[in-house]
């Protein structure tokens, strides 16, 4: 039996405002993306750039007058791209950074792929001081599966 026209129109009307209320609700904002930044512990400076090149043009210009050398280094998407958090000490792989129990801001939670650098291994922990779980890397690891965008805090061995 049809609905009576009253009816009718009631329905269609509902309908109508739940289709406008679903339609106007905006898309969320994806989060910028972090800088491009170095951590040397000999001089205990976070240094940030706007692109990677302006990070290797300084690190670069470390490797010509510094004691340090790189440690390992994190990038904010798989397989090494966009924007990358660069480690660096005197001290060798063994020495537990104090600098790197939190990451530089803007970094918490953003590391996508890592690598340790000269025979490091990486170790990225879920937490800020060295807490919770962990995943390590020997070499390259192109993509960090079920610890994407989990790490606050990373040593090296």
């Amino acid at each position: 039996m049809p609905l009576p026209v009253p009816a009718l129109r009631a329905v269609l009307a509902a309908s109508a405002g739940l289709l406008t209320a679903t339609a106007a609700t905006p898309a969320a904002a994806a989060p910028p993306a972090p800088p491009n930044c170095v951590v040397v512990l000999d001089t205990a400076t976070v240094t940030c750039y706007a692109t990677r090149a302006g990070l290797r043009a300084a690190v670069d210009r470390l490797d010509r007058t510094a004691a340090s050398s790189d440690l390992g280094a994190v990038w904010s998407d798989g397989h090494g791209g966009g924007s990358q958090l660069l480690f660096r000490g005197s001290q060798g792989c063994a020495f537990r950074y104090p600098e790197f129990r939190t990451l530089p801001a803007g970094w918490n939670d953003v590391a996508s792929s890592a690598t340790g650098y000269g025979g490091c291994r990486i170790y990225l922990y879920e937490h800020t001081y060295w807490q919770g779980i962990f995943r390590y890397a020997d070499g390259f690891v192109g993509d960090l599966n079920n610890f994407n965008d989990r790490t606050s805090s990373v040593h090296f061995s």
